[in-house]
């Protein structure tokens, strides 16, 4: 006896009603935002890492791997902030080394929220 499957719902398009280009500038808009949510989590977590490691034992190779690292997290942070212009002010606090990416993520949730 063959299985019945039921019939697949007919979803709506994410955009709704708008048009195509918007919903493709949406969609740069959230991938953007996503990046620069990693970014900045990398850029914190090779912060604290360097700073670790400066305080205790200095390892040059903890140095020479993190360094690079949080360098080009902090490159991405910028570059994603400036394609995320969702809320005024974002590219400035990407700007701030170290937590540059955690206060523009902030920034773009309080604008969008409340």
């Amino acid at each position: 006896m063959p299985v019945r499957r039921r019939p697949h719902a007919v979803r709506p398009h994410p955009c709704g009603n708008r048009n195509r280009l918007w919903c493709q500038a949406r969609k740069r808009e959230r991938d953007a935002v996503r990046i620069l949510r990693i970014a900045a989590t990398v850029e914190a977590v090779s912060l604290t890492i360097l700073l670790t490691n400066l305080l205790t034992i200095h390892a040059k190779p903890i140095t020479s791997l993190a360094g690079p690292l949080h360098g080009m997290a902090y490159v991405t942070v910028i570059v994603a902030a400036s394609a995320a212009q969702a809320a005024k002010g974002v590219r400035w606090r990407a700007l701030v080394p170290g937590v540059g990416g955690l206060l523009a993520l902030r920034h773009l949730h309080t604008t969008q929220n409340g």
